[in-house]
């Protein structure tokens, strides 16, 4: 009869029990996530009214992706309607663009500032179709949504023109059913749309009031269990789009989840460009050719260093 090796075997059960303790540092993570998530939901103070009109002049600095979206909107023939700031203090610092498309059937909001210091980089497309039903399409899955009020739909990574056929397909689906936007209070018209969302929430018990003016809500701790089981549904969703996650988003040279995008990052850190362009010498009234502008950093600090009338053009090519 063959004999398995003494040490064949040991090998066996050194791994075995390595597999097992990841299996348990595995679970203890995921046990912890879900914990850190369901209880984000369950303590978090939301608003409906949570943006104020801002001037462009009183605008934080913008993300390379909160531009390029914004002027992709115009492009495409959107009608702007102004810049939107986040009225609570803190680490929420967030900002939104507010655009309408010209035949008033969609929209259009884009995310941008700064969140607990992490740059908020999110664009959102919203119909209504008679009834209750708001079609949203987003390039992020967002936030879940458990009241069925938006029925939504996400592309990774997605340039303003992928969103708009994205979202023109979904539109067509409704079969004329889609409504029309007034246009004459942009910024009431979205609230609005988050309003009837938490009306829905508040009455299948999934979140409540906290004011009598019907302005301040949290989720309960069954939406919040709830919103957890949806996001989780999301990343499987978004699975489908593996081969999307490494592609460049609007704004950016470099792809977010590649080597060379943290290489990018850390070097800019290390090296500032507003200090680069500094010890150049560049000042108002010079021209910058940046030639093999990789990422831009330099590019767009030459234009910072020539406000207000700074201006970069930049031309895409395949040695870029």
């Amino acid at each position: 009869m063959f004999e398995i090796p003494k040490e064949v075997v040991e090998t066996f059960y050194e791994i075995l029990h390595w597999v097992r303790v990841y299996d348990w540092v595995l679970l203890g993570g995921t046990t912890a996530f879900a914990i850190y998530l369901v209880s984000i939901y369950k303590f978090e103070r939301r608003y409906i009214h949570d943006f104020e009109p801002i001037t462009e002049s009183k605008l934080p600095k913008l993300s390379w992706y909160t531009c390029e979206m914004n002027e992709q909107a115009r492009r495409l023939g959107f009608q702007h309607y102004g810049w939107y700031g986040q009225k609570r203090k803190g680490l929420y610092k967030g900002i939104v663009t507010l655009w309408m498309s010209p035949d008033k059937l969609t929209l259009l909001v884009v995310g941008g500032g700064k969140i607990a210091g992490i740059d908020f980089k999110m664009t959102w497309l919203y119909s209504k179709v008679a009834g209750a039903i708001m079609v949203v399409t987003s390039d992020e899955p967002g936030e879940a949504d458990v009241s069925g009020v938006f029925d939504k739909q996400f592309l990774f990574s997605a340039d303003l023109e992928e969103l708009c056929k994205l979202h023109e397909s979904r539109q067509a689906m409704w079969q004329g059913k889609i409504k029309r936007f007034d246009g004459s209070a942009v910024l009431a018209e979205y609230e609005t749309l988050e309003r009837r969302r938490v009306y829905v929430l508040v009455e299948r018990g999934f979140a409540k009031w906290l004011d009598k003016e019907q302005d301040k809500w949290r989720y309960t701790l069954k939406g919040s269990i709830l919103g957890y089981i949806d996001f989780r549904r999301e990343l499987r969703r978004g699975k489908q789009q593996s081969k999307r996650l490494s592609k460049r988003r609007p704004g950016e040279a470099i792809g977010g989840f590649g080597s060379m995008g943290i290489l990018a990052r850390m070097r800019d850190l290390l090296m500032p460009p507003a200090e680069i362009i500094k010890d150049a010498g560049v000042v108002l009234g010079y021209v910058v050719l940046d030639f093999g502008c990789g990422d831009w950093s330099c590019s767009i600090a030459a234009a910072e260093a020539e406000k207000p009338t700074g201006k970069a053009t930049i031309e895409r090519c395949s040695a870029t």
